[in-house]
C-alpha cells in the first residue's frame, strides 16, 4: 500500500498537529510507567483522558475522604510530556462511591451538587471548555 500524505515515520500526533488538532486516548495510571505503553503514548498522542482515576468513586472513596493521587499522576505525566488533559464525566452511573447507597433523595442530591461544585471551579462552570489543567479542576 502506498504511503498516505504523511511519511511512514510520521506519528498520529504529528499528523494531528499539522492540522492544528489534538489526538488523544484514555489512560490508566497503573500503565503509565510501562515502557511499551508509555512509548506509544508519548509518541502518538498529545491529549489524555483518565479512564477511571478522576471518577467519583476513586476521588472520594469514603464520604469526605478525597484521593486525587491517581488523577494527579495522569496530569503530571501529561504535563511532563507536553500533553493536554481532558476531564471526564463527573458523575457516571458505573462509578459512584458505595457510600451513596441508601441515602435519602434529598441527601443524594446534596452530595451530587457538592461533588460537582467541589470539582469544577466557578470559572469552568461558565465555560464551554472541557480541557482541565489538573485532576482537581
Amino acid at each position: 500500500m502506498p504511503p498516505g500524505p504523511f511519511g511512514p515515520s510520521d506519528t498520529l500526533k504529528a499528523a494531528a498537529s499539522m492540522r492544528g488538532k489534538l489526538i488523544g486516548t484514555a489512560v490508566q495510571t497503573s500503565l503509565l510507567g510501562g515502557a511499551p505503553y508509555g512509548t506509544v503514548l508519548t509518541r502518538e498522542f498529545n491529549y489524555l483522558t483518565a479512564e477511571y482515576e478522576m471518577k467519583w468513586n476513586v476521588v472520594e472513596p469514603g464520604r469526605g475522604s478525597m484521593n486525587f493521587g491517581p488523577g494527579d499522576a495522569i496530569v503530571g505525566y501529561a504535563a511532563s510530556n507536553g500533553m493536554q488533559v481532558k476531564g471526564h464525566t463527573l458523575i457516571w452511573h458505573g462509578a459512584v462511591p458505595s457510600w451513596l447507597d441508601g441515602l435519602p433523595a434529598g441527601d443524594l442530591r446534596t452530595e451530587f451538587e457538592r461533588h460537582i461544585r467541589g470539582r469544577v471551579p466557578p470559572t469552568r462552570r461558565r465555560s464551554s471548555s472541557t480541557t482541565t489543567t489538573g485532576a482537581r479542576a
